[in-house]
């Protein structure tokens, strides 16, 4: 089994606390294998961090949670940072050119709504997107994951392909481990 901690931050994001040492030792009480480092606009901080915590048998996915002309978009395994402002269509198409993987973050939540992708724009890219969030460990109000159900079931009638992810949003060290993802492999 693989525990994985997905959409998770490093002080390398203006909003964040968490160094790559703090990070290590929570992933390490907490038994997470795998961490997916998304960072404000930003890879820099994953990339620092990463031989860090592979050094010591964590996994660490490089991606970027992207602020587009519309909304947030993340990019998991990518190898260079993707320019903010750009519009969603054209940041899909920039983590698809370096083999990345498409997610939408809280596709609902109504104290995030200028970071939320806009529904249209989550419909139009809908095709090219991998999976949705469909939990975010930092909604305060449970019924934003029944919304983000919502999205997703919506997104899906368009693309049946899409797969759901539970993001642990994770900006402080004490927030590791309370959404993770167990895989097979």
């Amino acid at each position: 089994m693989v525990r994985t901690e997905f959409h998770v931050h490093t002080n390398a994001s203006h909003d964040s606390l968490m160094g790559g040492s703090a990070l290590l030792r929570m992933c390490k009480k907490k038994g997470i294998d795998c961490v997916a480092i998304t960072d404000h606009n930003e890879i820099e901080g994953a990339m620092a961090v990463k031989p860090l915590l592979e050094d010591n048998g964590v996994h660490v996915i490089v991606g970027e949670e992207v602020f587009t002309s519309e909304g947030e978009i993340i990019g998991l395994w990518l190898s260079e940072r993707i320019e903010p402002g750009l519009t969603p269509d054209q940041t899909v198409s920039e983590i698809r050119r370096q083999g990345g993987f498409v997610c939408v973050p809280h596709p609902y939540d109504e104290k995030r709504y200028m970071t939320v992708l806009a529904r249209e724009a989550l419909f139009r890219i809908a095709f090219d997107v991998d999976c949705i969030e469909t939990h975010n460990g930092r909604n305060v109000d449970a019924r934003f994951d029944d919304e983000q159900e919502a999205a997703y079931a919506q997104a899906a009638a368009i693309n049946p392909d899409i797969r759901r992810v539970i993001g642990c949003d994770a900006h402080c060290p004490f927030e590791i481990g309370r959404n993770v993802v167990v895989t097979e492999s």
